[in-house]
């Protein structure tokens, strides 16, 4: 229910609230640790996902600025929003280490093939606008459930 409520604050107001995020990091470890989860592996988890999806915050954020300057537009906004890092950050706490990592990956994948479909679909359709955004949280919140449910567990 955690994750559906994200994403669909995310589909509708493009936003992962601090709030939400802070419930969720508290119910998540409680069902890492219920899970199985030593508390440091879910707080190994937890760094992990929110230190990779940093990461990768800063890189989009840099290359978004790097294109608005070559293209002389105004820098608007990061494609990927902190909401987002602070979700990875939650589902390191639910999945533990490594288990993080298949989450993440199964949701980036999903995001993927999205896109690549959305895209299509615009492009064929006539109404292709470059750099349209998607939210990112309804993928990254499927990576998590695809994997609890699937029995992916790694570690």
């Amino acid at each position: 229910m955690y994750f559906l409520l994200v994403a669909v604050i995310d589909i509708e107001h493009r936003v992962v609230m601090h709030p939400v995020s802070i419930a969720g990091a508290v119910i998540m470890a409680g069902i890492g640790v219920f899970r199985g989860h030593s508390l440091l592996d879910s707080a190994i988890g937890g760094a992990v996902g929110f230190g990779f999806m940093l990461a990768i915050y800063y890189l989009g954020d840099w290359l978004g600025r790097l294109m608005a300057r070559a293209r002389n537009e105004p820098w608007e906004e990061t494609a990927l929003g902190f909401g987002d890092v602070n979700l990875a950050g939650v589902i390191g706490l639910l999945m533990g280490w490594p288990g993080v990592i298949a989450a993440l990956f199964v949701g980036m994948v999903a995001a993927g093939l999205f896109s690549a479909v959305f895209l299509l679909i615009k492009m064929f359709s006539g109404k292709y606008r470059a750099f349209a955004s998607i939210p990112y949280a309804p993928f990254l919140s499927l990576g998590a459930v695809a994997t609890v449910v699937a029995g992916i567990y790694i570690g």
